[in-house]
């Protein structure tokens, strides 16, 4: 307030260029920022959508295999060429030492919710129909029989711990199953997907510096050309107000009766042209 007020013409003027300045400056940066949000948002999911793929596309191709074995013991045993009984022995002993991945399994349960094979001993033949995922409200089994009846295969995302690390934090996780009817064996094999978060914070941190980096130097090309700027605009703002300063000395001598005071201005704008009028 006091620039407009303090009755300072050279002030007032630069106060004004200098908001519409930073008021022009501040738009165009917003509108750059919040352009360069939306690319990011968008690569983003992309991203998220094309890792997300990518873990389906797997974990179909291992429950795909096993299935294919299961169906080859299967139809040796309907052929007769082994017994029913061995066949799902060997289907289980298999998928009990299937392993890949740096830890990933595959498991076997039935339509009651009963483990057939799993990596733990502990839970084989025992019924998860009660199991909670610790720290959740989970009940996994329950969901994995409903939507096998339901859909015959099925992927489903939950939050789980980690093995051996601590079990209240959770990760997201991704399951595939597959309904294997002629036994009502449901195989399934899932896979934690927290490398999708890991990839976005990395885009964002990413993003972060960016955006840092470029207010960083608009910050300084507005430092730079707001010097210059009021260098040049108080320059020509001298250029005006000098003549207008001799007009006012003009003026306040014909006040005083002086009417032989002259305004020696020689420029050829509308100032000359009042001065030469007063003269």
């Amino acid at each position: 307030m006091i620039l407009l007020n303090g009755g300072n013409m050279r002030r007032k003027i630069l106060f004004i260029v200098l908001v519409i300045y930073f008021i022009l400056t501040g738009l165009n940066l917003y509108l750059n920022i919040s352009g360069l949000r939306r690319q990011q948002d968008q690569s983003i999911q992309k991203l998220k959508n094309t890792l997300i793929e990518a873990h389906k596309r797997n974990l179909k191709t291992v429950i795909n295999g096993m299935f294919s074995e299961v169906k080859y013991f299967y139809n040796k045993s309907q052929k007769n060429e082994i017994k029913e009984e061995d066949a799902k022995k060997l289907v289980i002993e298999f998928v009990s030492t299937y392993r890949y991945g740096k830890t990933e399994y595959v498991w076997l349960n039935d339509l009651e919710h009963k483990i057939i094979a799993f990596p733990d001993k502990r839970f084989i033949g025992q019924s998860m129909y009660n199991y909670l995922i610790p720290n959740t409200k989970r009940y996994i089994f329950r969901e994995v029989v409903s939507l096998s009846k339901e859909k015959t295969e099925s992927f489903l995302d939950y939050k789980a711990g980690k093995p051996g690390g601590d079990p209240k934090e959770l990760f997201p996780k991704k399951s595939y199953f597959k309904l294997f009817k002629p036994w009502g064996w449901v195989l399934g094999t899932g896979v934690y997907i927290d490398d999708v978060d890991r990839e976005e914070k990395k885009l964002r941190d990413e993003f972060n510096k960016k955006i840092n980096s470029i207010i960083l130097k608009n910050v300084i090309s507005i430092i730079v050309i707001i010097l210059i700027g009021s260098l040049l605009l108080v320059f020509q703002m001298n250029k005006i107000l000098k003549p207008l300063k001799k007009l006012m000395i003009v003026i306040k001598d014909m006040n005083k009766g002086n009417l032989k005071s002259r305004a020696e201005i020689k420029t050829k704008d509308e100032i000359g042209r009042l001065s030469r009028t007063f003269n």
